[in-house]
């Protein structure tokens, strides 16, 4: 009996530390993401929606995404795709790093997001032709 006692607080221990070790590779993944990021902005991270957000702080990236808001039509000249595949590239190693579901949103200030990923695909280009 007490075996059996150890063997089922083994089993919760076991989820809890499954749970401490998704809660750690996450704020591992963040601080990664941060150090490769950091020259375009900051990186935020909610763990309710289980989405990343790098808000752009980068002056020259934020010229071109205020510019391709005046004229989306410039996205390819602006190198706009290969961008977005750089990213989509990032979302799908976070897949490979924490499983899915997980979202990656790239934004400026407050406003809509310009790019929305999931499980390394694009959920949303605001500049897509």
């Amino acid at each position: 009996m007490s075996l059996t006692s150890s063997s089922q607080t083994f089993s919760t221990s076991s989820s809890t530390t499954k749970a401490t070790t998704q809660k750690t590779n996450e704020q591992n993944v963040k601080q990664q993401l941060i150090k490769s990021l950091t020259k375009l902005g900051s990186v935020s991270f909610d763990t309710q929606s289980k989405t990343y957000t790098l808000t752009v702080t980068n002056q020259s990236l934020k010229k071109t995404i205020a510019a391709l808001n005046q004229d989306p039509s410039q996205a390819k000249a602006a190198k706009w795709p290969k961008f977005t595949n750089n990213f989509a590239k990032t979302s799908q190693s976070l897949k490979q790093a924490l499983g899915r579901g997980y979202t990656f949103v790239i934004r400026v200030g407050h406003q809509s997001p310009v790019l929305v990923y999931k499980d390394g695909f694009v959920t949303k280009n605001k500049f897509e032709s």
